[in-house]
């Protein structure tokens, strides 16, 4: 952490202190800018509880929302993909808010994955380039550019309960 700024390293800090507590019943949303060590930090927390011999995911959104449009016509492997994601132990879904926003992807796919994670009490973490408030607006507007708000603020009820934001700045690692 040498040569860090102030700001991340008290981020990664956090972290630490996070993974070190017992029953932990929330995640992390890290949000910042693009190149700034969100995911980098989640692979890390990835790899902490995989060690554990915890069951893991990590899930980049807009891979996740492309594989489901190319197995649309196989509902069976769909729906097993999708369990996975629900019964693991601890899912980091990186770059949310990072997908094409579209009513079919925020309340057929992420709503559900998001309130069966929360109802069973999995831990879940976030990476995003959207803080919590910009993420419930990019989901305001589906593709057909009619503002949902309710639908919007249902999906980001979820990721309040099951994480809590920190905002993570620093200079671009890329």
């Amino acid at each position: 952490l040498h040569g860090e700024t102030k700001e991340y390293r008290d981020v990664v800090m956090h972290v630490i202190s996070h993974l070190q507590k017992e029953n932990l019943s929330r995640g992390i949303y890290l949000s910042g800018p693009p190149g700034v060590g969100k995911t980098y930090l989640c692979i890390g927390i990835t790899n902490y509880f995989a060690r554990q011999k915890k069951r893991c995911a990590f899930v980049n959104v807009a891979h996740l929302i492309s594989s489901l449009k190319r197995l649309f016509q196989d509902n069976e492997a769909m729906e097993a993909l999708l369990a996975k994601i629900v019964q693991a132990d601890v899912v980091v879904f990186d770059d949310i808010g990072g997908e094409s926003v579209t009513a079919w992807s925020r309340d057929d796919i992420l709503l559900p994955l998001l309130d069966a994670r929360m109802n069973a009490h999995r831990l879940t973490y976030f990476t995003s380039n959207y803080t919590m408030q910009e993420l419930q607006e990019r989901y305001r507007a589906s593709a057909t550019k009619n503002s949902e708000p309710v639908a919007a603020l249902r999906l980001l009820e979820r990721v309040k309960a099951l994480s809590e934001e920190k905002i993570l700045k620093g200079r671009s690692r890329r």
